[in-house]
């Protein structure tokens, strides 16, 4: 069985290594928080660091708390 809550630790930037060029990849992080959310898990993130793509993070909140999906716009 699934477990019924997820508690993410990050700083919400991608370990991609900057393979994605100047702007991160955001979207396979989105998309699991997506199907947790379809599974009726909620998702708990604890920001990590002072740095932390706070943006991306909310969004992963809003995703797990069952609130509507608001696409950041990324460089804006």
């Amino acid at each position: 069985a699934s477990p019924r809550i997820i508690v993410l630790a990050t700083d919400g930037d991608p370990n991609d290594c900057g393979l994605d060029g100047p702007m991160p990849n955001y979207e396979p992080s989105i998309q699991a928080a997506l199907k947790a959310q379809a599974r009726s898990q909620r998702i708990f993130v604890i920001s990590v660091g002072q740095d932390a793509a706070a943006a991306h993070l909310q969004e992963l909140a809003n995703i797990g708390a069952g609130m509507p999906q608001t696409r950041i716009i990324r460089g804006a």
